[in-house]
């Protein structure tokens, strides 16, 4: 019975020490486009600035630097013009190195580096027909922001993630991410 106790003790130890220095994001965002912007100067009514989230698990190595696993979504892009509708929503996951600056126990500057998986979900729709096409790619993201405390703020870009156009071409596109957010250390 000892024995157990020992061990399990031992193992619990162990783990808390693998999880010491995580830490669990969840942010906000604002996200934009030129693909969507182009077609947003031409449609009777868009949205081309949607709201997304992005939630990430991150492991801390020493106080600047860490790697960090997140997934997230940019909101969904609407463009309607009579019948015709057409939505973009790009949803990712990512690996990221974390660079950070500490200037206080309480502030520091950040800057990210890393690649994502993004899947751009496209849909078309008219009176006469309907189209779907969705597009994959591995593409660098990086950006800069700042932690005060548990607050994040940031600034990100996807560089050249893939649109469809449903004629099994595609269009490669920044997707660029505005965000704030919670950052809890456990």
């Amino acid at each position: 019975m000892k024995k157990s106790f020992v061990v399990g003790a031992i193992a619990l130890l162990g783990a808390s020490s693998v999880f010491a220095d995580s830490y669990l994001k969840a942010e906000a965002q604002k996200s934009y486009n030129d693909f969507a912007s182009d077609v947003c100067d031409v449609a009777a009514s868009c949205t081309d600035k949607p709201n997304g989230y992005r939630f990430a698990y991150g492991y801390e190595l020493n106080d600047n630097f860490a790697f960090e696993f997140g997934y997230g979504s940019s909101g969904k892009f609407k463009a309607a013009d009579g019948s015709d509708q057409l939505s973009v929503e790009v949803k990712s996951i990512d690996v990221a190195a974390i660079g950070r600056l500490p200037l206080s126990d309480l502030f520091a500057f950040t800057g990210k580096l890393g690649f994502t998986r993004t899947d751009a979900d496209t849909k078309f729709s008219n009176t006469f027909f309907s189209e779907n096409d969705n597009q994959s790619s591995t593409v660098p993201v990086y950006g800069v922001g700042m932690e005060i405390s548990w607050f994040t703020l940031g600034y990100e870009v996807i560089n050249d993630a893939e649109i469809g156009l449903f004629d099994g071409d595609s269009e490669e596109d920044n997707f660029e991410r505005i965000y704030a957010g919670v950052k809890i250390n456990f």
